[in-house]
C-alpha cells in the first residue's frame, strides 16, 4: 500500500489491535505518554537487539522497584548525587571493594555490625603466606620454617596462628621484600614455638615496613 501520514484530530482508539512494521514515532512538542493503565495488564518494551532510552536530562523510573533479577549490569555503574543503599535486610555481593577519596574528602568505610573473614589453611612446612588470599591465616610446622609473604597491601593486617607440632622447639622465621620488623621484646627475631604449642602473630605493613608483634605459648594445635 502507498505510505502516507495521519495528522490526527483526536484520540484514536485501537484496542484489540496492533501496529505492525512501525518506523519513529515522533511526539508533540509536551510531556507524551505510552501507558497502560488497566491494573491487570504488562506493558512489554522488547527490542530485537538493543533497547536504548535516552533522555536529554534523565531517564526517570518511577514504580515501587526496579527488577533486574534477570539483567545483570554489564559495564561501570556510575551514582552521582545520591547515595546507593541496600535493603538492610538483603546482601551486597561483591569481589571487591575500592573506597577513593580526595583531598578535603577523606575515603571512609563504616561498618555497624560484624565482619567475617573466612580464614585461609597453609599446607603443613609451608614458605610462602599470600595476604591476598585472607587477612586471618594458619599454618602448622614441624621443623624451623621460612614463610615469605607475597602481595602485602600497604596498610593491611595480617594475623595468623603457626603451630608446632613436633616435640621440639621450632621457630617460624617471616621474610619479605619489605622489612618484618620486631618490638624490642625480640631482638634478636621471632620467638621460638614451644613444642606442641601455637603462636599467634600479628603483621601490619605500614609504607615499607611490616610491623610483627607476637603472642606465645597457647596450648592448641
Amino acid at each position: 500500500s502507498t505510505p502516507w501520514n495521519y495528522n490526527a484530530a483526536s484520540d484514536i482508539n485501537m484496542q484489540g489491535n496492533d501496529i505492525n512494521n512501525l518506523d519513529d514515532v515522533n511526539f508533540f512538542g509536551s510531556t507524551s505518554k505510552i501507558t497502560s493503565t488497566a491494573a491487570t495488564d504488562d506493558l512489554l518494551i522488547e527490542a530485537g537487539r538493543d533497547l536504548i532510552l535516552s533522555g536529554a536530562r534523565y531517564v526517570d523510573i518511577n514504580s515501587t522497584a526496579l527488577d533486574v533479577t534477570d539483567t545483570p549490569f554489564s559495564g561501570n555503574v556510575t551514582i552521582t548525587g545520591g547515595d546507593l543503599e541496600i535493603d538492610p535486610s538483603k546482601k551486597l555481593v561483591v569481589n571487591e571493594i575500592a573506597v577513593n577519596g580526595s583531598i578535603g574528602d577523606k575515603a571512609s568505610l563504616s561498618l555497624q555490625g560484624a565482619m567475617d573473614i573466612t580464614p585461609v589453611s597453609n599446607i603443613t612446612n609451608a614458605t610462602a603466606v599470600n595476604w591476598s588470599l585472607s587477612n586471618i591465616q594458619y599454618e602448622i610446622i614441624n621443623q624451623n620454617t621460612t614463610i615469605t609473604f607475597n602481595t602485602v597491601a600497604n596498610g593491611q593486617t595480617l594475623t595468623m596462628y603457626v603451630a608446632n607440632n613436633s616435640n621440639a622447639a621450632k621457630t617460624a622465621t617471616f621474610a619479605s621484600g619489605n622489612a618484618v620488623v620486631w618490638g624490642g621484646e625480640y631482638d634478636s627475631g621471632p620467638p621460638a614455638i614451644a613444642a606442641a604449642k601455637t603462636n599467634l602473630y600479628t603483621f601490619i605493613r605500614i609504607n615499607t615496613g611490616i610491623f610483627a608483634s607476637a603472642v606465645t605459648g597457647y596450648e592448641y594445635y
